[in-house]
């Protein structure tokens, strides 16, 4: 029996000062059956230069290198993953982060084993500009399958994406093309508003150990988030309790404002020490 095929969907632009550790990491992938697909969407630096480099050096791989025709922005050049995908599995790449050797593996054979599973993740390693390792995040537990509509409860109710960044997460294409592309609506939480939808068709598991790197450095999609920005998609994310069935959330209460705000100051501390990381 073969093993199904995963594609690593790379979205760059401007990655330049981390594409290529995030490659290497891919490219050593012990799942021996995997293709590589880096979509630029236009970047002004040498992010294409470095993608060819590395795809020199690894002729055996099946890696393909696209460039879209006009800037798409994050969640379109995504959605063109989505399109271009030829595996029966998908992981979205983010090019400043990298992957574990054995990612694929642990991550593809959980999808294999149970049909029911409709989404995987695992507990992230967050690292700094220099790849050391600040700390391990682990949200959810380990080792088991949550039930679609629990996870969906868990993370709604707390207004938290526990499931994590698309690089720790592993999906069905199938499933992806029943679900539709990822909303333009959002830029902070475009990934977990998808885990939302793609929990509606499965169930989660939540791999044993962290097999991902999430990188923390200011230039980051992340860090550059407005508090404007924040602020509007939450209210979002607090409409969706609606939409989900689940009791409203007033985010105007002081709890969830002494929250947010505790979270943001959280926020801005962990990437003021990454720096040093």
């Amino acid at each position: 029996m073969s093993l199904p095929t995963v594609t690593l969907g790379i979205p760059a632009y401007n990655a330049a000062p981390f594409l290529e550790h995030c490659l290497l990491s891919a490219c050593h992938q012990t799942y021996p059956n995997f293709e590589i697909v880096v979509i630029d969407d236009g970047s002004t630096d040498n992010t294409i230069e470095i993608a060819q480099s590395v795809q020199n050096r690894f002729p055996h791989l099946p890696f393909r290198l696209l460039r879209n025709e006009r800037n798409l922005g994050m969640a379109g050049n995504w959605n063109r993953i989505l399109d271009t995908a030829q595996g029966d599995y998908v992981k979205i790449l983010c090019a400043d982060d990298s992957i574990h050797p054995d990612c694929i593996e642990l991550q593809a054979q959980a999808l294999q084993q149970d049909a029911s599973l409709s989404l995987v993740t695992s507990p992230w390693e967050l690292i700094g500009p220099r790849n050391r390792r600040l700390f391990i995040r682990t949200p959810l537990p380990t080792g088991r399958k949550i039930l679609g509509d629990q996870a969906i409860r868990q993370c709604l109710s707390n207004l938290d994406n526990r499931i994590g960044q698309p690089s720790g997460t592993l999906f069905r294409l199938c499933d992806a093309r029943a679900c539709g592309y990822f909303s333009l609506d959002y830029t902070y939480y475009t990934d977990f508003e998808y885990w939302l939808r793609l929990l509606q068709r499965g169930h989660l598991y939540c791999c044993p150990k962290a097999v991902f790197s999430f990188r923390l450095h200011g230039i980051s999609g992340t860090a550059t988030k407005t508090r404007l920005i924040l602020s509007r998609e939450r209210q979002y994310l607090a409409d969706l309790n609606i939409k989900y069935g689940l009791p409203p959330v007033d985010l105007s209460t002081p709890r969830w404002r002494g929250r947010f705000k505790l979270y943001d100051y959280a926020r801005n501390l962990l990437f003021s020490i990454a720096r040093f990381f």
